[in-house]
């Protein structure tokens, strides 16, 4: 597979509040570690990195801006340059 110069690593919700109980047990345990093989081979190419922020409006949820669980892991910190883009989903959900 071909990728061109401009094709976009997009990371979605690399948070620590993912690691709060309330989300149960993972399934994916070598996930961090992946994502940081991945995000460092990636930025070796010199192509784009994009990181999306869950920012919850659940007063409660371990992803709160300016709660500890908003922050991103340590795998997957964004660099200068590297766009952030916040979202927030259905607060009737609980996201």
């Amino acid at each position: 597979m071909s990728l061109s110069s401009g094709t976009a690593l997009l990371l979605i919700d690399v948070q620590q509040g993912f690691d709060d109980p309330r989300w149960g047990a993972r399934n994916n345990p070598d996930a961090e570690r992946r994502i940081a093989d991945l995000l460092a081979a990636w930025r070796a190419t010199g192509r784009p990195v994009i990181h999306a922020q869950h920012q919850s409006l659940e007063p409660r949820s371990p992803l709160r801006e300016g709660t500890p669980g908003h922050a991103f892991k340590a795998e997957a910190l964004p660099r200068a340059g590297e766009p952030v883009f916040r979202k927030h989903g259905d607060p009737r959900r609980g996201w």
